[in-house]
This record gives C-alpha cells, sequence and structure tokens, in this order.
C-alpha cells in the first residue's frame, strides 16, 4: 500500500490505541481531513494540545499502513467492510449524534430504510413475562417495517432480535467487541442469522475482546441508531439504563414496559416512567409516538399487512380474533370459535406461518 486514501485515513487513526472518539473529531475538524492529521508529527499534534502523552506515543509507535492493511484483509476474511462517518451508507440517525463512532465495522447490510428504527433493551437475566414481551413487541414492531436494533446480550436483547428475525424484519446487533469473535457465545447461530437479516455493527476493530468497559460505551451507539429506545425489564443499576440515558441525551424517544411493583427486575422500567417515559402495553403505543415521516413508512407496511388480513376466510378470521395478546390454550379457543378442532388446529399453523399468530410450549397461543 503506498497511498492511504482519505477512507483508509479514517480507518487508520481509528486503530490507533488509545484516540477517543472526541479527539479523533477535534483533529479532523482542526486539520480539514484524516488524510492531513496522520501527516502531521505526532510532536506538532501534542505542542498544539491536540493529543496527550499516552496517544502521542501510541502514533509515534503506530505504523498505519500496516495496521489499515491486516484490518482490511481480516474483514475481507469475514466478507464484512468499515463504514466511515463521511460514506454515504453510514446510518443516518447515528451520524446526527455528538460522539458519532467515526468508523463502524459492519458485517451485512445497512439501509436508508434503517431509519425506522427503535432499539430494544433489558436484563440479561429477564423474568418469563419479560421474554415473552420482549419476543412480542420486537416480532409486532418488525411486522410494520421498523428496524429492530439491540446489543446481542443474553436475555431481553436476544429475544428482541428473535422476534425481529421471526417475523422476517430486520435487526441491527451492535457488538461490543471484534466482528470477529462470537460473545456470548449462546449466541453465535443467531449472529449469523442477524448479519443475513441485517447487520453486526461494532465501533471496535477486529479481535477487540469483549471487555467489560467496551459495553456502556457501544450502548450510546444502540440509542444513536434508533428514533426510540424501548425498556422492556430492568433492574435499577441495570446496563440497559445507560442506553436510556444515552437516549434522553440525544434527544430521542424513551419508551418502557411496567413491571410488578414487587419484581427487583422492574425497578429500572417503572422509575423511568414515573420519569416521563413512554408507557408501552403494545407496538401501537410506540408506532404512534413516531415522528411523523416514520409513521408514513410504517402506514406503508400496514397496508401490505391489511392485504394479508383480506386473504383470510371468515373462519381464518374468526380464530384470528379469538387470540389475543395474553396466552390462550387452544382449546380455550376451540370453546369460542366453536368450529372443529381439527379446522382449528390447521388455521392456527397458516395464521403462524403467516407471522399473525405465535404458539408457546404447551399448545399456548398469543397475537404476533
Amino acid at each position: 500500500m503506498h497511498t492511504l486514501t482519505e477512507q483508509d485515513s479514517w480507518l487508520a487513526l481509528s486503530l490507533v490505541p488509545g484516540l477517543s472518539t472526541a479527539t479523533f473529531h477535534r483533529l479532523v475538524e482542526e486539520h480539514g481531513s484524516a488524510r492531513e492529521v496522520l501527516a502531521r508529527s505526532p510532536g506538532d499534534l501534542h505542542a498544539a494540545g491536540l493529543i496527550n502523552d499516552t496517544v502521542r506515543h501510541a502514533l509515534e509507535q503506530f505504523e498505519w499502513r500496516r495496521a489499515v492493511d491486516l484490518e482490511r484483509r481480516r474483514l475481507e476474511k469475514l466478507a464484512a467492510r468499515a463504514v466511515c462517518l463521511s460514506d454515504p451508507e453510514y446510518p443516518v440517525n447515528l451520524r446526527v449524534i455528538e460522539d458519532a463512532p467515526p468508523v463502524l465495522f459492519v458485517r451485512g447490510t445497512l439501509l436508508r430504510d434503517d431509519v425506522l428504527a427503535v432499539a430494544i433493551v433489558g436484563t440479561r437475566r429477564p423474568s418469563n413475562y419479560g421474554r415473552q414481551l420482549a419476543e412480542k413487541l420486537s416480532r409486532g414492531l418488525a411486522a410494520h417495517g421498523v428496524v429492530i436494533v439491540s446489543g446481542m446480550a443474553l436475555g431481553i436483547d436476544g429475544q428482541a432480535h428473535r422476534g425481529a428475525l421471526a417475523a422476517g424484519g430486520r435487526t441491527l446487533a451492535v457488538l461490543g467487541n471484534g466482528l470477529d469473535l462470537a460473545y456470548p457465545p449462546e449466541n453465535r447461530e443467531m449472529q449469523e442469522q442477524v448479519a443475513a437479516q441485517g447487520a453486526l455493527i461494532s465501533e471496535f476493530p477486529m479481535q477487540t475482546k469483549p471487555d467489560r468497559f467496551n459495553f456502556p460505551q457501544r450502548n450510546r451507539i444502540i440509542s444513536g441508531l434508533a428514533l426510540g429506545t424501548l425498556v422492556v425489564e430492568a433492574a435499577e443499576k441495570s446496563g440497559a439504563l445507560i442506553t436510556a440515558k444515552y437516549a434522553l441525551e440525544q434527544n430521542r424517544d424513551l419508551f418502557a414496559v411496567p413491571g410488578n411493583v414487587t419484581s427487583k427486575l422492574s425497578r429500572g422500567t417503572n422509575t423511568l416512567l414515573k420519569q416521563g417515559a413512554t408507557l408501552v402495553t403494545s407496538e401501537e403505543d410506540i408506532l404512534e409516538s413516531l415522528p411523523w415521516y416514520a409513521r408514513k413508512l410504517v402506514q406503508r407496511t400496514r397496508r401490505d399487512e391489511q392485504a394479508l388480513l383480506h386473504d383470510l376466510t371468515d373462519d381464518d378470521k374468526g380464530v384470528l380474533h379469538a387470540v389475543t395478546a395474553e396466552e390462550k390454550h387452544i382449546d380455550r379457543i376451540i370453546n369460542e370459535v366453536a368450529l372443529p378442532a381439527s379446522l382449528v388446529s390447521g388455521i392456527l399453523v397458516r395464521l403462524e406461518l403467516l407471522g399473525l399468530v405465535k404458539q408457546y410450549s404447551g399448545k399456548m397461543f398469543v397475537r404476533s
């Protein structure tokens, strides 16, 4: 590699150990381009008060041409790429936050319609109530064309991604490590699904380990990618509340699901509601709160759903009406619609394939 392009220069600066996002932006703003920054000596940058001693030493030791070439090869091996803040592909919602990551490492697709996105976050150890509601809300939003953003953690995050995938929608997962490391390992298969049906995103270079300090930092990206953040279930000191704090600082909507007042897992969400977060019991509560331009995109998807409902038979519609947001056993549905059990079973299978209902263990059904 003889000459670094401007994109290569952005990538090179992002690989400098210890160089913060704020310092990165300050350097580029001061010199007009990343290439100009790299053309300056570390000593001159330090003398101008633009970098501290630690970054100066890192720049003096940093072989950026070799580093960029190595990172490019690692990305290509994974069919991933680096997306710079100056690239048209860079997510619109994220671009406007104050501390937007200069470079995103992406595996999957980024689309212009990803502007219609909602983040869903919560505890890593949810109750059955939290797990079911996170998947249901995610699936309902995804069915209306909303992109679901979360952090690929165990618990609520995983349920959020799972709901979007089940609805055939798009989902973006923001990682606290390099793209080439599957973390948590339990979600390895889900990561592959998300990469195929959305994107895996990280601001951390390849081979970055999932250090615990990375996760609070990446939370600003989760909220920054979305028009609003929904907290499903969170204790008083949950990491999800850090994401909620970022959402407010970024002037984004904040939503919360009410929970049992005696449960520790609901203390965080109930506190958010006291502080003014929008109460959510169904996806409609979120859809109605979206900005007007986002609602236009939702209306377009709803017309597709109406066409789907139009094709249902009267028996199909009767069974669908009997399935509610609360779990209901198939025997109860059969009694309510007064149709033969075999017919109801077949209809429920068809409605599940269409993404209109979901079946849980014990032949319990809920609306998607």
